[in-house]
């Protein structure tokens, strides 16, 4: 019974990480700051920690990096703001990152003892539970919804 518990509360825990994470990260005091924290984005962007985020999130970042780097250091209130929406907006880019990561569980189908890997991303793993939680487990997993199942 405990290892049916467990499941749930470890995807749970796989989703809320990230956003964990994210949530402690207080917005730059200033412009300076958010260059320093750009740069050490970038490094740990080159570890084997985010080779999650694809070409396409790396691009954007870029680009938001490049801006925020063109900000004066000692620029007024207007560039701190600029500053911080920029950094938020990375920090957007990273969250939307982090559900293309792939999760792999050991599972064991139905009538079968037979355990196999299965890898989904986490992105695949919330589209499942939110389609078993607004269709039931027998509509989502036949695929068809409450106008197209026989006798629904």
């Amino acid at each position: 019974m405990m290892r049916l518990l467990s499941a749930p509360f470890l995807m749970i825990a796989l989703f809320l990480a990230p956003l964990a994470v994210a949530a402690d990260a207080a917005p730059p005091a200033s412009v300076a700051e958010a260059k320093a924290a750009q740069i050490e984005l970038a490094s740990r962007l080159r570890s084997s920690d985010y080779r999650h985020v694809n070409a396409r999130h790396r691009q954007r970042i870029a680009s938001l990096q490049e801006e925020i780097a063109t900000l004066p250091d000692a620029g007024a209130d207007a560039d701190l703001s600029r500053a911080q929406d920029l950094s938020a907006a990375i920090d957007g880019v990273l969250a939307d990152a982090e559900l293309d990561r792939e999760v792999c569980t050991r599972e064991k189908s139905t009538g079968s003892n037979r355990v196999t890997r299965v890898c989904r991303t986490k992105r695949q793993i919330a589209e499942q539970q939110r389609a078993v939680r607004d269709n039931g487990p027998l509509r989502s997993a036949s695929g068809c919804g409450m106008e197209t199942c026989p006798g629904g």
